[in-house]
C-alpha cells in the first residue's frame, strides 16, 4: 500500500492498489457513479491513476481500488477549490438533477479561477440529431434539459479547453432490473419509437481519451450502432436468457414506484423525465453522430447484443442469479 499526502483540505490520498502511475494533475468528479467508474477503469488501463473527489471515501475505496481519493463535496465551494490545487485536467460526470447541475456550474467557475487547462463534461443532454429542430427547441425551454444546455454553454464560454460528451441511453441501466429480467419481464420504459443506446464502457473510454488529450475540443455524441424499442430489447434478452421476456415498461409511474427503493429520489425523478422524453420523441441518431462517436472512441461502439449476451452469461453462471426478496411487487 502506498500513501500520498493530498495538498487540499480533507485529502484521503490512500492508494489501495497500484494500477499505474499516479497522475496528480488529473481529477475525476463523479468517479463512483456508473460512468465515472468506467472512466477510472479506462484510465487504469492506460496506466494512469487519477485523483477522485468523493464525499464517502470508504465507499469510493471499495468501488475504485487504487484511486487517489480526495474527500470533499462538490456542493461546498471550499471543497472544490481544495480539490483543484495543482490540477490541470478535470472530468465531471454527475447524475442528472438541478442541484448537481448548479454545483457543476460552481466547478466550472472554480476551474477557470484555478487555471485548469482541460475540462471534460459528461453532459446530461443526450444526442438528438435525429429530432426536428423545433422539437429540440421546445424541449430545451424548461427542465433538466435546459439546465444541461446552460451548463454546456457555461463550460464552452469559460476559456478552458472543453470536451463535451453526450451519451445515449446506457445499456447498463438494464442491470437495475436484473431481477425482473431473469423472471421474464423487461420494465425499462423505453417506448416504441426507438431509442439509441450505448455501453457505459464506451462512455468511460471516450472520457479517458478526452482527459488524456486524445480528443480535440468539441461536442461528441457517444452512441450505439442502432436504436432499440422496449419490445426489441425484451426479445434480445429472451434469446440470451433462454426464456420468454416480455416488455412491460410503457407505464413510467409503475416503473418509478418499483425502483424507488433502489435509487435516490433525485435519480428517479430525473429518469422519469428522461423516459417521458424518449417515449414522446424517441432517440435516434444519424451517420454523422456515429462518425463522431467512432472518432471519440478510436473504434466502433460496442453492440447492444454483445452486452446482453455477456450480462446474461454472468447472471446465469451464478448458483442464485438473483435474490428472491428483490422480486416483490406486481406489474400492471
Amino acid at each position: 500500500m502506498r500513501t500520498h499526502t493530498g495538498r487540499g483540505r480533507g485529502a484521503v490520498g490512500t492508494v489501495l492498489a497500484k494500477p499505474g502511475r499516479v497522475n496528480a494533475n488529473t481529477l475525476v468528479v463523479g468517479g463512483t457513479g456508473l460512468i465515472g467508474r468506467e472512466v477510472v477503469a479506462s484510465l487504469y488501463a492506460r496506466g494512469v491513476v487519477p485523483r477522485v473527489l468523493t464525499r464517502n471515501p470508504g465507499r469510493a475505496a471499495r468501488l475504485l481500488p487504487g484511486a487517489w481519493l480526495i474527500q470533499g463535496d462538490l456542493r461546498a465551494r471550499s471543497s472544490i477549490r481544495a480539490a483543484l490545487e495543482g490540477v490541470r485536467d478535470v472530468l465531471l460526470a454527475l447524475p442528472r438533477g438541478f442541484e448537481e447541475t448548479r454545483a457543476a456550474a460552481w466547478l466550472v467557475d472554480a476551474c477557470e479561477a484555478a487555471g485548469v487547462r482541460r475540462l471534460v463534461l459528461i453532459s446530461s443532454v443526450r444526442p438528438d440529431r435525429g429530432d426536428s429542430r423545433l422539437r429540440q427547441a421546445l424541449r430545451g425551454v424548461l427542465g433538466r434539459r435546459a439546465a444541461g444546455r446552460r451548463l454546456e454553454a457555461r463550460a464552452r464560454q469559460s476559456g478552458i479547453e472543453t470536451v463535451i460528451l453526450r451519451p445515449a441511453n446506457l445499456y447498463q441501466r438494464d442491470e437495475l432490473h436484473r431481477v425482473e429480467l431473469v423472471e421474464g419481464r423487461y420494465p425499462q420504459p423505453l417506448g416504441a419509437r426507438g431509442v439509441n443506446r450505448v455501453d457505459a464502457r464506451d462512455v468511460g473510454l471516450a472520457g479517458a481519451r478526452a482527459l488524456l488529450g486524445d480528443l480535440a475540443p468539441g461536442v461528441y455524441p457517444i452512441v450505439g450502432p442502432q436504436a432499440w424499442t422496449g419490445a426489441e430489447c425484451a426479445a434480445l434478452w429472451s434469446a440470451a436468457l433462454g426464456r420468454r421476456v416480455r416488455y412491460v415498461g410503457d407505464n413510467i409511474e409503475t416503473w418509478a414506484r418499483r425502483v424507488t427503493a433502489r435509487l435516490p429520489d433525485t435519480s428517479v425523478e430525473a429518469l422519469r423525465d428522461h423516459y417521458r422524453e424518449l417515449q414522446r420523441g424517441g432517440g435516434r441518431v444519424d451517420a454523422e453522430d456515429l462518425r463522431r462517436c467512432a472518432e471519440a472512441l478510436g473504434r466502433a461502439p460496442i453492440p447492444y447484443a454483445r452486452y446482453v449476451a455477456s450480462a446474461a452469461g454472468r447472471w446465469l453462471s451464478r448458483p442464485t442469479p438473483y435474490l428472491a426478496s428483490d422480486s416483490s411487487g406486481a406489474w400492471r
